[in-house]
């Protein structure tokens, strides 16, 4: 057990809010096993490729597989039966002795995909998508949100079928002991959910049938992601070592994405904007509401310089968006802030420092720097910790891709591009708000 706490530790130690990001975090840990071994009775050798016969079909529902037919060198074509959108998914009995690539997968329809013996329909894949698709913001334009559905849709295939790939797999190879961490931790998540959804179970199981899904399907979701994901991170652990050269190398690599922070500034703002004084009117451009608000920001720098408070000064006499808030705007990177001119002052300026009267074309302003984040460079010492957590989930995330891209090559693939667009077409009935 002290095993099983130690790798979920390293691979998965915020693995309890996995349901308030996008996608499950990646666990990646690899003794070097066969993934396609023939059973140990079989001592004959294999038949001529001339002489194999077609694989059966896999066996959907309660119907019988159809009958093997032999075809001389010719890609064998699985036709699976009909399969009506809400029958349940058919797991996987064991890999297809087949290889057949994702690049080359034939088409079955657009209404599923199969991955070996088990079926997923374009229901189940919008049911596990349903989350995500409904967090989409509302202020999404048209083109966007079909960009941002399609991204998730593709994704939540992906995942489907390294699932589907590993699964079996997994079950079979993980301890009673891992299996019952995993039950544990989607156990607290579940009471983690409740919480967060206001203490009610029975509300965050409406929210989940609103979205067109059931809490039991995302938390059956998620086990089988994490099995899958435990398993692999036990299965490539023995292969990840890190030395101080690899992580100097990872940290120069990323040294400006990862570990270089830029100067950010928490700005102070009184403003006199001239529409203050002129409302939406012609009069908001005219000379007198300039005067008006010239008159105004005089007043307020009067005030300042006889020795009262900015925050005081501010709550009086700012018109502008945060003025209820006294001025204060949240801490930001240069190029956040609509006023240029506000900003380049203010970056200009130490920490408590307060600017003169600063006119623009929308209004006089007084900046005060509230906040000064210096920003940098984070030194390697410094950084050594983030860098080895960093390097080692990009090693367990190329031997994922790496072991996935394998095994696909001996499991039977179908799939239809006309899926996804369908799938699309659902979410955007179903989602766009």
């Amino acid at each position: 057990m002290a095993v099983v706490v130690s790798v979920m530790a390293a691979g998965c130690g915020r693995m309890s809010n996995w349901w308030q990001r996008r996608s499950a975090p990646i666990i990646a840990p690899f003794e070097q096993v066969a993934m396609d071994e023939s059973p140990a009775d079989e001592q004959s050798s294999p038949l001529p490729e001339e002489d194999q016969a077609t694989p059966a079909a896999p066996v959907v529902g309660n119907q019988p597989p159809a009958e093997p037919e032999r075809v001389v060198d010719t890609q064998p074509v699985v036709e699976p039966e009909p399969v009506i959108e809400n029958e349940p998914i058919v797991e996987a009995q064991a890999p297809t002795r087949q290889p057949i690539s994702l690049d080359n997968a034939r088409i079955i329809d657009s209404y599923g995909f199969q991955v070996n013996n088990t079926y997923i329909t374009v229901e189940e894949l919008l049911r596990s998508s349903a989350n995500a698709l409904a967090e989409l913001p509302a202020t999404l334009s048209e083109d966007a949100f079909k960009r941002q559905a399609m991204a998730i849709i593709q994704r939540e295939v992906r995942n489907q079928i390294r699932i589907a790939m590993v699964y079996d797999e997994a079950q079979t190879r993980l301890s009673e002991g891992q299996k019952k961490y995993i039950d544990d931790e989607i156990e607290k998540t579940l009471r983690a959910m409740i919480e967060g959804g206001g203490g009610s179970r029975s509300r965050l199981e409406r929210i989940q049938a609103e979205r067109g899904t059931t809490l039991e399907h995302v938390l059956r979701d998620q086990r089988r992601r994490m099995m899958v994901d435990l398993y692999l991170h036990m299965k490539f652990h023995p292969l990840v070592h890190v030395n101080r050269s690899m992580l100097l190398d990872y940290y120069r690599r990323n040294l400006q994405s990862e570990f270089s922070k830029p100067m950010r500034v928490s700005m102070q703002i009184i403003a006199a904007p001239f529409s203050a004084f002129g409302g939406q009117t012609a009069y908001a451009n005219s000379q007198a509401a300039r005067i008006d608000a010239r008159e105004h920001i005089e007043n307020a720098k009067a005030r300042l310089d006889a020795g009262e408070s900015f925050d005081e000064v501010a709550k009086q006499f700012s018109k502008g968006p945060q003025a209820s808030n006294g001025g204060v705007w949240p801490i930001m990177e240069a190029g956040s802030f609509k006023e240029a001119k506000l900003e380049d002052v203010a970056f200009a300026m130490n920490a408590g420092q307060v600017s003169d009267i600063i006119s623009t074309d929308s209004g006089f302003y007084i900046v005060k720097a509230r906040e000064v984040d210096a920003g940098g460079v984070v030194s390697f010492e410094d950084a050594q910790a983030q860098v080895e957590e960093s390097l080692t989930a990009e090693i367990y995330k190329k031997l994922d891709a790496d072991f996935i891209a394998e095994k696909s090559r001996t499991t039977l693939i179908n799939f239809s591009k006309d899926l996804e667009d369908l799938a699309l077409r659902k979410a955007i009935e179903r989602y766009r708000k």
